[in-house]
């Protein structure tokens, strides 16, 4: 995982990153979760809401994304969810295009990449 996070050292100049958005709690989107907050640090952890629980063996990555999911650091998404970095632009500065639906799956939309 050291790749990863040593990449997007070298990527982030003076920036930092600010949210973290997880689709799912499934191990494929989620590896290296615990890793990654441990080495840069995930100051806003968006997700959709869930209570997801999973039947051991249970990875360190999944015990970390529950810890981020129940803390005081996440963000609920839903269907119709509206946050200003997420899909809402002004004269200043654009949206990042993202869109929710149905409350389970987050989309970029093609016009704003």
């Amino acid at each position: 995982m050291d790749w990863i996070t040593n990449e997007l050292k070298e990527q982030k100049d003076d920036k930092r990153v600010t949210r973290f958005i997880s689709t799912h709690p499934d191990q494929d989107h989620i590896a290296g979760l615990e890793h990654i907050d441990d080495e840069i640090g995930i100051p806003n952890f968006y997700c959709i809401k869930n209570k997801a629980t999973k039947s051991p063996p249970v990875t360190s990555d999944y015990k970390h994304y529950k810890k981020l999911r129940d803390g005081d650091k996440a963000f609920d998404l839903y269907k119709g969810c509206s946050r200003k970095w997420m899909n809402e632009s002004d004269e200043t500065r654009g949206s990042a295009g993202l869109t929710c639906f149905r409350g389970t799956r987050v989309t970029r939309t093609s016009k704003q990449r």
